[in-house]
């Protein structure tokens, strides 16, 4: 999430790269998995989206997919807005490939989802999904409406998916097949969208990929996502996780830290 780790990634010969979108004070968007207001060294640059569309759009390489991962609402409409600016300043390059048909949106709130579907009906979503009735210790926190079991949960699922959902559960709305929980912040700027099945028809008609965490992952669920006519993307934990759950589920895609453990392969890198 910086000109640097971009401008590395493009120039090693990344085809695909992911990219984390988060509001600033200041009303700017700015590249940053956690939320901004999270960070407590004031020396700390952020890279804002316009300067990593620039670096994207003004690259010689061109045959590079962006993969943008939104963590908030009200950013949906500004990322493209942003990529309309640069595609009109770089249209008359010569080998210019406009960012509008070489990216994807990505994350766990549906309605952000719905929004970029509206906006650019042909672009690919990814839908970020927890399989809760794969996690079967869950199962007695999933009517348990208290702070500390929320934590609880979020803090299950951290360890599962990487995430760091428990730490800024003051700012999460979580919701478990849509009936928010009592004791969450229901305007936080995170929104954690919980299922105890598949995720309902109106998400999986409207979305391309859902995307679970790689030790989550096995054949039958994959099995019954390729019959809604869904892709399964899998992420990481460990590139262990990624390798058995390619092995094991199927999966279409992959999102890792690490896209050196497989050489022969197409995978994203979240750097």
């Amino acid at each position: 999430n910086s000109k640097e780790a971009i401008t590395a990634a493009i120039n090693s010969g990344e085809k695909q790269i992911e990219i984390d979108l988060r509001k600033g004070i200041d009303g700017k968007i700015y590249l940053s998995h956690d939320p901004i207001d999270n960070f407590k060294n004031p020396g700390l640059q952020l890279t804002d989206l316009v300067t990593a569309l620039n670096i994207i759009a003004e690259s010689k390489n061109q045959d590079v997919t962006i993969f943008f991962d939104i963590k908030e609402s009200g950013i949906i409409e500004k990322l493209d807005e942003a990529i309309l600016k640069t595609d009109q300043k770089n249209k008359l390059n010569g080998n210019y490939i406009s960012i509008s048909f070489r990216h994807f949106v990505m994350g766990f709130k549906f309605e952000i989802l719905l929004t970029a579907r509206k906006l650019n009906p042909g672009r690919p979503l990814i839908f970020c999904y927890i399989p809760l009735n794969i996690i079967k210790v869950l199962g007695k926190f999933i009517t348990a409406l208290g702070q500390s079991k929320i934590t609880e949960i979020c803090n299950i699922i951290d360890k599962f998916a990487g995430s760091h959902l428990a730490k800024d559960l003051a700012q999460t709305c979580v919701k478990i097949n849509k009936e928010e929980l009592n004791e969450t912040n229901n305007q936080g700027t995170n929104t954690l969208e919980l299922y105890t099945t598949l995720p309902p028809d109106i998400i999986l008609k409207t979305i391309n990929y859902v995307c679970i965490p790689a030790i989550l992952a096995n054949k039958k669920l994959t099995n019954q996502l390729h019959k809604k006519g869904v892709n399964v993307a899998v992420w990481g934990v460990s590139e262990t996780n990624i390798q058995k759950a390619i092995v094991d589920s199927g999966a279409d895609l992959v999102i890792t830290d690490n896209p050196d453990i497989f050489p022969s392969t197409s995978s994203i890198s979240e750097k």
